[in-house]
């Protein structure tokens, strides 16, 4: 993978998990609670990128 679509995964993960914890995604629902699944749909990402390329995110 290119260092810049790491970058851009990785800001978009970040992003994602910024707007469910604000209660305002833009795909799932604000009722939906914290978890991979819910970030790697608000993102747009498979929740398998997540865990191999975004470990450091996990704890959030």
């Amino acid at each position: 993978m290119s260092n810049q679509k790491e970058k851009a995964t990785h800001k978009a993960v970040r992003l994602a998990i910024v707007r469910i914890e604000k209660g305002r995604p833009n795909t799932v629902s604000h009722k939906r609670k914290m978890s991979v699944a819910a970030v790697a749909e608000e993102a747009g990402v498979s929740r398998a990128l997540i865990h191999r390329d975004c470990p450091e995110l996990l704890e959030r």
